[in-house]
């Protein structure tokens, strides 16, 4: 997982993972946005556990 920064005046990020489905091996959108802060409290906690698979 990591977090680009979409927004650089709103500090604005876009957490993203990587797919390795098929032919697609990139980093995918994973369907959250919003300050760091707010996606590591939710998304971190899934790391290692069958939820992160069911990101985007």
């Amino acid at each position: 997982m990591r977090f680009t920064l979409s927004d650089p005046d709103e500090r604005s990020y876009d957490a993203e993972r990587w797919c390795y489905r098929g032919s697609v091996d990139d980093w995918i959108y994973a369907g959250h946005s919003g300050k760091i802060e707010q996606l590591a409290r939710e998304l971190v906690p899934t790391l290692g556990t069958d939820d992160f698979y069911e990101l985007y």
